[in-house]
């Protein structure tokens, strides 16, 4: 508030080396006042003088007067009367939206309504002699302004520039201004997309000006202000959570300069990635999940398992993208998606292996693996009983050498009917034997794609507890933070 003063309507007081003073209008007065005496005295007067006189004894208007103020000081100096005197700057803003949080490049994004006073020494007047004006508004290149900046900026400001500020009657500048604030934040991503970060906003002068020039203070109602704002009206992706005063213990990058340091925090609303990033993989490691629905002995299982694995490669890339280069811990949605893709990875070789087992290409397995599992599951005693009705290769030897005696005796009878008739039974003979090898044939490759079938099961059984459990611990991390 500014206090009630009473001061002459022209001039500035000497002090200031550079404002114009009482001085000046001596002279002027001075001169006037001989000339209307000598008049007084000759008994005459000039007609033209009364309203010349009159003029010169007569007030400066108001905007005479800042004229010769504005006219008479120098915006590169501080306007105080004793430059030991420090000009105290308050500043204030309000958040007006949170306009983006850039993962990759870590910066935070705010649009801003930014206010700072101070006072001005020489620009004051008595609103009873200017018609109880208090307050007007000045060009902004015809005053000094305090160089106030913040120090994490990292790009230009691209909001509308206000060339005005306001003057009060006491003294007091005030000058608003929007601004478009881009700055440097560390983030940190490990809970992402249900993240919440904190970045530092430190208000200072630069060089130009000291400890011992210019203190930067923040305004006594700054904080209850921020205290009792309705953070929920701020709508977009990310939002406001506090707008804090920092420790003051806090290290200031300049140390000769006075600074401010105030501490933003947002959190990120999930909605947006929960439907575009966590859905999409979680539909992803569904269809490999359906595809053991396909027998692992066919070869379409194989292909469409390789394109699931693609497909889901492709989008942990896009995703990936989006982070800044890993500097500590990998934020958990990464090891979430890395953890799926190793997953599909080894339903993919899962696959293979068991496509290859089924079909008999493996030899060691027909020689090692599928005796032992025959064995365990009790297999070796009905085959064994299925091919006791079978003959032996002795008793099928002697039979065929009965046959060919028999034949020759035959031939000797000179019979070509009996003939015929040996050539048939040793032909029926041939093709029992290679009907009997290839039952057995076709028998070992039921027992072994029965055997694949319940390997299979069981690596579907402990791949999809891995995936339920996975997804519970990542979720009980991601609610820690909420």
């Amino acid at each position: 508030m500014c206090s009630s003063i009473h001061l002459p309507s022209w001039g500035r007081s000497s002090a200031h080396p550079h404002g114009v003073t009482m001085r000046r209008f001596l002279p002027e007065m001075s001169s006037a006042l001989l000339l209307l005496l000598l008049s007084l005295l000759a008994g005459k007067y000039v007609s033209a003088s009364p309203g010349r006189l009159l003029s010169q004894l007569r007030p400066l208007s108001l905007s005479q007067r800042l004229n010769s103020l504005l006219t008479g000081h120098s915006r590169e100096y501080r306007p105080v009367r004793d430059w030991r005197t420090v000009t105290v700057v308050s500043i204030d803003f309000s958040v007006q939206a949170v306009l983006d949080v850039e993962e990759k490049h870590e910066k935070l994004i705010l649009y801003l309504l930014y206010r700072q006073r101070w006072q001005d020494e020489y620009l004051r007047w008595d609103p009873d002699h200017y018609q109880g004006v208090k307050r007007l508004s000045l060009p902004l290149e015809e005053l000094w302004i305090p160089d106030i900046t913040v120090y994490e900026t990292v790009a230009e400001d691209n909001a509308p520039s206000v060339r005005v500020v306001y003057v009060s009657h006491c003294g007091m500048v005030e000058y608003r201004r929007p601004m478009q604030l881009t700055s440097s934040c560390p983030l940190d991503l490990f809970h992402f997309p249900l993240d919440t970060q904190t970045c530092n906003l430190t208000f200072g002068t630069l060089a130009a000006h000291t400890k011992r020039d210019v203190k930067v203070r923040l305004t006594d109602q700054f904080e209850e202000f921020w205290r009792n704002w309705d953070f929920s009206a701020l709508k977009g992706e990310w939002e406001l959570l506090s707008i804090s005063v920092a420790d003051s213990q806090q290290p200031l990058y300049n140390h000769h300069s006075s600074a401010v340091r105030v501490q933003v925090t947002v959190r990120r609303r999930p909605l947006f990635y929960m439907v575009n990033l966590i859905l999409p993989s979680a539909l992803l490691l569904l269809l490999d999940v359906l595809g053991y629905l396909i027998p692992p002995y066919y070869k379409q299982r194989l292909s469409y398992k390789s394109t699931t694995f693609t497909g889901y490669f492709i989008f942990i890339l896009m995703v990936f993208s989006l982070f800044p280069p890993f500097r500590g811990s990998l934020p958990l949605i990464e090891v979430y998606l890395i953890g799926s893709l190793g997953l599909l990875l080894c339903s993919v070789m899962e696959t293979v292996m068991m496509f290859q087992l089924s079909n008999g290409r493996s030899e060691w397995a027909r020689k090692y693996l599928f005796p032992f599992l025959s064995k365990v599951l009790g297999r070796i005693e009905r085959d064994e009983t299925r091919n006791k009705d079978l003959p032996e290769e002795g008793t099928v030897a002697n039979s065929l050498d009965g046959s060919e005696a028999e034949s020759a005796a035959w031939r000797e009878k000179g019979g070509e009917e009996l003939r015929a008739l040996g050539e048939m039974k040793r032909e029926v003979e041939r093709m029992r034997r290679w009907l009997h090898s290839l039952r057995q044939e076709r028998e070992s490759q039921c027992v072994r794609r029965e055997l694949v079938t319940l390997l299979d099961l069981l690596y579907l059984f402990l791949h999809c507890l891995t995936l339920l459990l996975g997804t519970v611990l990542f979720c009980m991390l991601w609610n820690m933070r909420l």
